[in-house]
């Protein structure tokens, strides 16, 4: 028998355990993500273009790797199993996530442009923009095992991860939507006090607030992989 992913379980771990080891988190993402923001500085200074996005896309990938690899191993092995607290190593381990973060990132722009065409018969536009988002996030959440599982040294392919999320492929898709919804409804309400609160302050405080949901999709990634793997949480209802 197939266990269910306990949904709303996840997603309070996922939170609890991104605040637990929030100084952690922080030190090892620290430097991968200042350059993250120098390379997001450099872009919106030039001339814009597709492909000149797409290079900087690609430049990004894989200080987005060691923040995402040190981010699963925290969660799923605490963070002694670091190999350096400031994210600065790189092995085969590094290679291959940043291998399947770029097969990922390819199959989520041919999907978006699939789903924007069979959602555009939808009536309604804000249906079908939910309509698009959440299938998005089913498909991409059927296949996103093989990041937690090269993470830890494990291998997988993506055929393994559409296997260990068959009967949870909807409960996945849920438990991670639930957070991205969470931080809209937060950015509305920080978006109405924004007259309140100087403009620096007003940025930091939003991409602060975006990273952190960020390292929550990550944790509610690799807590889905240990219950999927193990089935050490209890399985319920929802």
């Amino acid at each position: 028998m197939i266990p269910l992913l306990p949904v709303f379980s996840i997603v309070y771990r996922a939170y609890a355990i991104v605040w637990e080891n929030l100084r952690t988190l922080i030190r090892a993402a620290l430097l991968p993500g200042l350059v993250l923001v120098v390379l997001q500085v450099v872009e919106d200074a030039v001339v814009p273009g597709r492909m000149l996005s797409v290079v900087f896309w690609l430049a990004g990938l894989p200080f987005a790797a060691l923040i995402a690899v040190a981010c699963h191993r925290v969660f799923l092995l605490g963070p002694a199993s670091l190999d350096n607290p400031w994210s600065l190593f790189w092995s085969d381990r590094e290679s291959s996530f940043l291998t399947w973060l770029v097969i990922l990132g390819v199959a989520t722009y041919l999907l978006s442009l699939v789903l924007g065409v069979v959602f555009l018969m939808a009536p309604d536009r804000w249906l079908r923009v939910a309509l698009f988002l959440f299938a998005l996030i089913y498909l991409q959440g059927r296949f996103s095992m093989v990041l937690p599982a090269t993470a830890v040294g494990e291998r997988m392919f993506l055929s393994g991860s559409w296997y260990l999320t068959s009967g949870n492929g909807l409960r996945y898709a849920v438990a991670l939507a639930i957070p991205v919804a969470f931080a809209i409804i937060v950015m509305l309400l920080l978006i109405s006090l924004a007259g309140f609160l100087p403009t620096p302050v007003f940025t930091i405080v939003i991409t602060a607030w975006f990273v952190f949901t960020g390292a929550v999709e990550i944790a509610v990634l690799s807590l889905s992989y240990k219950f999927l793997t193990e089935s050490d949480l209890e399985s319920g209802p929802w």
